[in-house]
């Protein structure tokens, strides 16, 4: 440790305030830095792995009440994907509506760029813009794959489903499609949770 002035003995009052003195933001950036590191072990030690993600993409509100209830939905109609004995579901929700707040604009506008590559979600729940953007990448499987009765190609639609007409959700412009595994994926755990989002989706489209 490099001297200031004189050194008092080492633990004593003294050595306090000359310490607090001349190391005060050393101490203080260090601090931060071991927070930032705790933090960081912390999450990854607590981290979820969900059993099914959805992304819930639409020019509207998704209110925390009907975001909850489709969660509960959610686990009610798959199964335990990681083996652990119980059911977590998480909903991922953009609300792209125009908004005068330019940085929330381009932070959707990101993530929703993000989910078209790197999604950890298996099911999409949009509205037929963005769902069609989001197929226009060849993420999706065909709906034939899960769904051999239901319309469409790559994603089907949602219109008059009962299940989130329940929860206050309006489906009149709420389509839904599966998201491929991709080769970077953790295969036995990444492919359940693929299942899971074809029986949802499944159950979603029964529905209307």
């Amino acid at each position: 440790m490099e001297v200031y002035g004189t050194k008092p003995k080492m633990f004593t009052k003294a050595w306090w305030g000359y310490f607090w003195y001349y190391y005060k933001w050393h101490t203080l950036a260090a601090a931060f830095v071991l927070t930032v590191i705790i933090t960081g072990v912390v999450q990854c030690a607590t981290d979820v792995k969900y059993d099914l993600q959805v992304d819930y993409v639409v020019d509207g509100i998704l209110s925390d009440e009907q975001k909850t209830a489709l969660e509960q939905l959610m686990c009610e109609n798959i199964g335990d994907a990681g083996g652990n004995g119980k059911i977590d579901a998480f909903v991922l929700y953009l609300n792209m509506a125009e908004t005068k707040d330019i940085q929330m604009k381009q932070a959707m506008q990101t993530k929703l760029f993000l989910e078209q590559g790197y999604s950890e979600s298996f099911v999409f729940i949009a509205s037929k813009d963005y769902i069609s953007w989001l197929a226009s990448a060849e993420i999706f499987e065909p709906v034939s794959a899960w769904a051999p009765d239901a319309e469409g190609d790559y994603y089907a639609s949602l219109a008059g489903c009962t299940a989130l007409e329940e929860l206050g959700i309006d489906t009149s412009d709420l389509y839904v499609a599966v998201r491929k595994l991709r080769k970077d994926e953790d295969k036995d755990f990444a492919k359940a949770q693929y299942e899971n989002g074809m029986k949802f989706a499944q159950f979603l489209v029964s529905k209307r």
